[in-house]
């Protein structure tokens, strides 16, 4: 089984060197391949992922050019995997790779998709912040209860994918709120879930690429909205 890690980053020159050989390190034992995309960077992120892929031949790289956005990036990742199962990690180091391997085992395990839960009591969080937590615990807490989910971090970018449920859809976000409508998608079409515990890191170098809570809370209902006639209009039928 083979696995790609998308690590998709924008001015993340600070971060992501260290984060793809904190990966490599965790899946060492593993057959795999990274996808480092580079999201419109004006810093040298471009040149610090292109060194990388020189000195490994399991990293790829991906420059986008023109207008920056999140979902932009990780379909670009996902669109150069060659995986039978695709992993988001987030480039600030904020995921914790050896997370990675516990999903894999999940994988192994025949599961579609695998979700990782921040807010466990067997996962560790250090710097979240306290509003960023309220509005997250009540959107994924409204979201759960519209698709009658279990699973209660969905909007976690730290996911692992089987190939199909990537490879056989088209996702219009542009966005963060990506990370809810593969997941969701999945969910709708009847794919296999489970979840683990993963841990989570505020960043220590660099700044927060997802912008102020109300401008992306409206951005995240309104996909949500989207998605849930999607899911009535399936359940109906």
């Amino acid at each position: 089984m083979k696995l790609s890690v998308v690590i998709p980053g924008n001015n993340e020159e600070g971060n992501i060197k260290k984060c793809a050989k904190s990966v490599s390190k965790a899946l060492k034992n593993e057959n795999y391949e990274l996808i480092l995309v580079n999201d419109c960077s004006t810093d040298n992120t471009g040149k610090i992922i292109n060194e990388l892929a020189r000195n490994d031949k399991r990293i790829k790289t991906v420059h986008r050019k023109g207008e920056r956005g999140f979902g932009k990036a990780v379909k670009a990742g996902y669109k150069k995997a060659t995986g039978d199962y695709i992993a988001l990690v987030m480039a600030d180091s904020s995921d914790d790779p050896k997370d990675l391997v516990k999903m894999l085992r999940k994988a192994k395990q025949g599961y579609d998709v695998i979700t990782g839960n921040r807010f466990t009591k067997k996962s560790k969080v250090t710097g979240y912040p306290i509003t960023k937590l309220l509005a997250n615990r009540a959107f994924n807490n409204l979201l759960a209860f519209m698709f009658k989910m279990p699973y209660k971090d969905i909007s976690n970018a730290f996911k692992m994918y089987k190939k199909e449920v990537i490879k056989k859809e088209e996702f219009e976000s542009q966005g963060f709120d990506i990370t809810i409508e593969v997941p969701l998608k999945a969910w709708i079409k009847g794919y296999k879930f489970t979840e683990i515990p993963n841990n989570w890191y505020r960043r220590k170098k660099g700044k927060p690429k997802f912008g102020g809570i109300i401008k992306g809370g409206i951005k995240y209902l309104k996909r949500l909205w989207k998605l849930y006639k999607l899911y009535l209009k399936k359940t109906q039928k």
